[in-house]
């Protein structure tokens, strides 16, 4: 029989061994949960920004065709003129449809970097600075959409659409109270 297995040194030594291996083991859980969480959020925020792409494609394409009269049997028009009834029934000018587009223009370029820099993003790191980009130019063409559409138009509910995504994925980035 080993006399030694039974020394304090020895006891001691194994219930280091114990301890340790219960801290690797917690050491080990919590970096798998941790890998698991930011695995999580990053599909979250993937989700969100792809909500974020589709809102705002709705809002360009609704505004666009709002614009534009059917294509059937309408004679070829140039990218800014706006010559549907409905948009005049609503105020929806040429030079007004100009200034969406810039906006809107930004906005899609702004979304572009965003996507890109979502795929480097881990969870912790900060938002993707072309994200308030994103925003701001989201805005600014809803703002214009604000000076002549009528309160509940669908012009007005798809911008707003649009910023609420993007506040959304903000949210999602850290960047507002909600980011759980």
């Amino acid at each position: 029989m080993n006399q030694r297995a039974h020394t304090p040194q020895a006891v001691g030594l194994m219930g280091l061994k114990i301890v340790g291996s219960f801290v690797m083991l917690y050491l080990i859980v919590v970096i798998l949960l941790s890998a698991g969480c930011s695995v999580a959020i990053k599909q979250r925020v993937s989700e969100s920004h792809q909500a974020v792409r589709l809102a705002l494609t709705a809002f360009d394409d609704f505004e666009h065709e709002t614009c534009r009269p059917s294509l059937v049997d309408a004679p070829p028009v140039h990218r800014g003129d706006c010559t549907n009834s409905e948009a005049a029934a609503i105020g929806l000018t040429s030079a007004l449809n100009q200034k969406i587009a810039q906006s809107l223009i930004k906005a899609f370029e702004a979304d572009k970097k965003v996507s890109a820099a979502i795929i480097a993003w881990k969870a912790g790191d900060p938002p993707p600075a072309d994200l308030s980009q994103l925003l701001t130019d989201a805005q600014a063409a809803f703002d214009v959409v604000k000076t002549f559409a009528p309160a509940g138009s669908q012009l007005l509910v798809k911008g707003q659409q649009v910023l609420d995504e993007i506040s959304k994925l903000v949210v999602l980035f850290g960047g507002g109270s909600d980011g759980r």
